[in-house]
């Protein structure tokens, strides 16, 4: 029988915050960090997807939706999690809506560099 992942590598006693985390390459990731045993806080924009994640994984869970292109929220969400902070941090949010390049304009640049840089900052 093959070891489970919790046998290979434990994240037991280790919180992670997962951006970007309620679909797609998010919510995998947060399927192997529950699984490897670790206390996840999932962030995304969607609160509704967010909350059928957490119903959905078997870990020690909690959610916040966001919009990682407006600072104050971010600050917010440290602040939140001062007295228990992640030890794991996977900056996994990326926006990027194809648009020709005579059609950017400075919102649209601005929310682009907010999500995939700033955020990440």
């Amino acid at each position: 029988m093959e070891p489970g992942l919790r046998d290979l590598i434990s994240l037991a006693g280790k919180r992670a915050l997962i951006t970007s985390a309620a679909g797609g390459i998010g919510l995998a990731t947060a399927r192997r960090f529950g699984e490897a045993g670790a206390r996840l806080v999932l962030v995304d924009r969607d609160a509704e997807r967010l909350e059928r994640a957490r119903v959905e994984l078997d870990a020690e869970v909690g959610v916040r939706a966001l919009d990682l292109a407006d600072s104050k929220e971010i600050e917010q969400l440290w602040r939140d999690l001062a007295e228990d902070p992640p030890e794991i941090l996977v900056n996994n949010a990326g926006v990027y809506a194809f648009r020709s390049l005579l059609e950017v304009d400075e919102a649209f640049y601005r929310r682009q560099v907010a999500v995939n840089l700033d955020a990440a900052f």
